[in-house]
Order: structure tokens, then sequence, then C-alpha cells
């Protein structure tokens, strides 16, 4: 009896014990979703020190590292556990996300493969486990848009919805692969089907509030942040979202999603980071410089994003060098794939206050805008470099980003088609200009521009006239001037100059010529010019001395 006492003690010892692990890796699974990375990793790095054989702890664990952007630590715990558990699916797919983020693509195919044949066979797993489904999509669905599979992945998160059709996890990671194939409808769809199978699922509502951030569409997404918050108070991410958005606009609001961000955040490096941000957006500048200091001299100085943080502090408090510094070191240590589009327009800005420094600053807004997602922010970023290089007279630039910026504008304006006009008359560009200030005239044909611009570009594509490219957008231009006699008079007696002296000159049209002298007189009857070479004109059939007129 004693040893069936013992045995039953045994027993009941071991089943707690596994209830009580599987409870803990839930938890850590729960702080991931909360993306409170510090408390999983330390449930997860116990329950691999108490069972080295966890294939389940492990992998999250692993995801934990990708997470704090730590591959070789990802690589490492894989590495060790397909050591350890020969083929376990999950770890398989882990491995595999590393090398996806390593540029392996085929190798991680391969893994992901083999996982899925390893645990197919009964029938709600013809596909494969669906945990190894979701891990596989959850894998292809990190990373900017050059990593990973899209399709690949939204196809295995279709089977997994086969059997866990009310998972919402599988829905917010199809659609962020929806994203990366550029289709922001499919995204937002699957992000509410997210929500249908669980409508307290606030990453789904957040993940749809994401979209509409990168379209700067405040209308949509501060009500849907508010929302994710609003159904579970706990969604640190959303006040996060709401604090970024609220430190350029209204720094007492900010300040209260942050405070909300801290409270339901571990207590680390990033809160510590992000309250340091919140002082420089109070104004606070020397205090921000001096917490980001004492970040730096202590474990949270391997965050590479406090140089940013220097350099906006010094730049605030006019020490443009000790900017100018940070900001280099900052892009130049950092990997690309975590600089952002306004970090590379700050460095921008700043390199464009140094004399000489005007190509790189305008490369640097060039590559903000190769960075940025947001149209009109991307627009904006050339619209910088283009203005830096005309400043700097580096018109071949200016021209380069000026046709960029008219490739990717969807609709563009007037404004738009004057400016690649103009870039392309001061680059000598004339063919293109012309053709510019053609479509100008033709789209805004009540407006002066096209027709002025017309007859610039003609005169510096034909400085001799002997090509008689000027005579027709003069004539256009005059007939446009005409409208308004009264108001264009001197306008009008220039056009009539450069007709007078190309058919006096060139044409050697006596008669065409007088005729627009006379009209000169018209306009202004006491212009001496016109008078003098009027005379000349009937005394001589060689008018070979009229003047041209200046440029229009």
């Amino acid at each position: 009896m004693k040893k069936l006492f013992v045995v039953s003690i045994l027993i009941s010892s071991f089943i707690f014990s596994k209830r009580a692990q599987s409870q803990k890796l839930e938890d850590a699974i729960n702080y991931i979703y909360y993306e409170r990375y510090t408390s999983a990793k330390q449930i997860l790095q116990q329950i691999v020190a108490s069972n080295s054989n966890d294939a389940n702890a492990q992998y999250w664990l692993g995801q934990v590292f990708l997470s704090e952007d730590n591959i070789p630590a990802a690589r490492d715990i894989y590495q060790k556990a397909l050591t350890a558990t020969a083929n376990s699916p999950l770890i398989l797919v882990g491995m595999g996300h590393v090398e996806l983020l390593e540029g392996k693509a085929n190798d991680a195919r391969q893994r992901f493969e083999t996982a899925l044949n390893l645990t197919k066979g009964k029938k709600q797993n013809k596909y494969g486990s669906p945990d190894v489904l979701k891990a596989i999509g959850r894998a292809n669905a990190d990373g900017d848009s050059k990593i990973g599979d899209p399709t690949y992945g939204i196809e295995k998160l279709t089977q997994a919805a086969e059997v866990i059709p009310t998972d919402p996890d599988v829905y917010v990671n199809m659609g962020i692969l929806y994203l990366k194939r550029g289709d922001g409808g499919q995204a937002v769809s699957n992000f509410r089907q997210a929500q249908s199978a669980n409508a307290k699922y606030a990453k789904a509502i957040y993940r749809e509030a994401r979209v509409y951030i990168t379209q700067l569409n405040t209308a949509i997404f501060l009500p849907l942040l508010e929302k994710s918050i609003s159904i579970d108070p706990a969604y640190a991410p959303a006040y996060f979202d709401l604090y970024d958005y609220y430190k350029r606009e209204d720094v007492n609001k900010a300040k209260t999603y942050l405070e909300q961000y801290i409270a339901h955040s571990d207590k680390d490096c990033k809160t510590s980071f992000f309250y340091a941000d919140y002082l420089f957006r109070a104004a606070k500048y020397q205090e921000s410089l001096d917490k980001a200091k004492e970040l730096q001299s202590s474990d949270c100085g391997k965050n590479s994003r406090i140089h940013v943080l220097f350099a906006y502090n010094y730049n605030q408090l006019g020490d443009s060098v000790s900017a100018k510094t940070q900001m280099e070191q900052f892009i130049n240590v950092e990997d690309s794939n975590k600089v952002m589009s306004s970090d590379y327009a700050f460095l921008g800005s700043i390199l464009n206050r140094f004399a000489g420094n005007e190509n790189n600053a305008a490369n640097f807004f060039v590559k903000a805008s190769n960075k940025e997602m947001a149209l009109g922010m991307k627009l904006a970023y050339l619209d910088s470099a283009i203005k830096i290089s005309k400043k700097s007279k580096n018109y071949v630039d200016a021209l380069k980003y000026a046709k960029i910026s008219y490739s990717i504008n969807l609709k563009p304006t007037n404004r738009d088609i004057y400016n690649l006009g103009e870039a392309a008359y001061f680059a000598a560009d004339y063919t293109l200009a012309d053709s510019m200030f053609t479509i100008y005239k033709t789209k805004y044909p009540d407006q002066k521009f096209g027709y002025y611009w017309r007859v610039k570009v003609a005169q510096a594509s034909d400085t001799a006239m002997d090509k008689g490219l000027i005579v027709k957008p003069v004539e256009e231009y005059i007939q446009f001037l005409e409208k308004d006699k009264a108001t264009n008079g001197s306008a009008l007696v220039q056009q009539y100059g450069l007709l007078a002296a190309y058919y006096a000159n060139v044409v050697k049209d006596k008669v065409k010529a007088i005729y627009n002298l006379q009209k000169i007189l018209e306009y202004d009857p006491q212009n001496a010019d016109a008078k003098k070479y009027i005379d000349l004109l009937n005394k001589s059939g060689k008018p070979s001395a009229t003047p041209k007129p200046r440029n229009s």
C-alpha cells in the first residue's frame, strides 16, 4: 500500500508539474502577444533550463529573440534544440525562420517542407500540423517586403484556417503577408476576419490601424487605436502608436499615452528610452540629453537609437556639429533595415547646413524617400532633394530627382508638371522641358506659365533663332496675352520684339519685321527702339543691325 501511495503521489506530482509547465508556457506566449518580451523570456528560459527537451518552449524562446532582433541568439537556441531533439517540427520551422531573415530562402523552404512532412497523416493534419502551418506563416510574415514568400505563407495559413477557423492569429499574419504583396484591401479584410473570430483580439484592430498609419489617414487610424485599447486596456503597442502620433501634435496628451504604455510594458531599456524621447518632445532638451547619457552608460547603451536621440537634442540646443556626428555614427553602425526614413531625412537636413555637403544632403533625402511607405512623405522628401540640388546649381541631379518624383506621383498637379519642366530647362534637357510645358499649356490654358516657358525653352535651344523654334511659342503666348492687353502690355512688347528680331535678322522679311515693330508701338507708343528700327528698315533692305530683344 505504501508503494502504491508513493507511486500515486509521484504521478500526481508529475501531472501537476506538466500542468504548471503548460500554464507557464501559455503565460509566456501571452506576454509575447502584448510585446512584453522581457517577461516572456524569463519564463521561457526557466522552462528550458528545467527541461532542455521542451520543443515548444525552445521555439517560443527563439521567437522572443527574433522579436528583439537578436538573430544570433535565436539561431543558437534552435541549433541546440535540433541537436537535443532530432527533427522537432516546430524547431525546424524556427530555424527556417532564422534562415529567412539571413537571406537563405531555399534553406528555409526545405526546413518548412520537412517539418510539414513530419506532421502529415491524420485527417485533421492532411496539410501538416496547424501549429506548424501557423509557424511557417508567422516566419514569412516577419521582416520587410524583401523577406519571406508571401504567397507561400498565405497558402499555409489558408490551410491552417481550414482546421482552426476561429484562430485570429492566423488571419492577422495572413493580413501582414497580403501587405507584403502590396494588397492593402485583402490585408484589412483579414484583420477584420481576425476580429470576427475573436472580438477581444486587440492585435487585429491594431494591425488594421497600422495600414492607415502608413497612409497618414488620421480619421481612420486614431479611432482604431482607441478601439483596440478600449477592448483590451493592457494592449501596450496601441498606447505607443497613440503616443507616437500625439508627441508631434499634443505633448500633454502624448504624455498620458506614454504613461499608459509604460504601465502596461516591461520596465526595461525600451521604456526608459521612450521616456527620454518624451522629454525631448516636451522641449526638455537638456533633461532628455542627460537621460540619454545615463542610458548609454548602462546596459541600455546597446540601443543604437540613442545616437538619434542625442542628435535631436543637440540639434535643438544649437549644436549642429554634435548632431551631425551622432547621426552619422548611427547611420554607419545600424543595419539599414532598421534605419527609418525620418532618420535619413534628419541627417539630410543637418548636412544641408554645412557648405560643400549639399550633394550628400540631397542623397539622404532620396534615401528617405526610398525607405518611406507613405506616398505623400516620399514626394516631400524628393522635393527637399530637388530644392537642395537646385540651390547648389546641381541641375542634373535636380532633374533626376524630379523625374523620380513625377513618375511615382499618382495625381500630378500643375505645380508638379511645372517643377519637372523647370528642372529639365535648367538641366538643358530642352526636349523634355518643352514637352512638360506643352502639357501644362494644354491642361491649364488659362494660366500663362505653359506659354511663357515654351518661349524660354525655344530661346535656349535655338539661341541663333535660325531654326525658327521661337515663332510658334511666341505667337501662342501673344494670343494668350492679348486676352488682357491692359495688364500684359509690357510682356506683349517683349514678345513682338522677339518676332521682329527673328523676321529682320534671320528670315530677312522686312514687311513682317516692320509689322511686329509697329505692334510694339501699339502698347508702347514712345518706344524709341521700335521707331528707330522701323526707320532703318524703311530706308534699307538689309536690316541686319536690328538687335535681338532681351530674353522674355
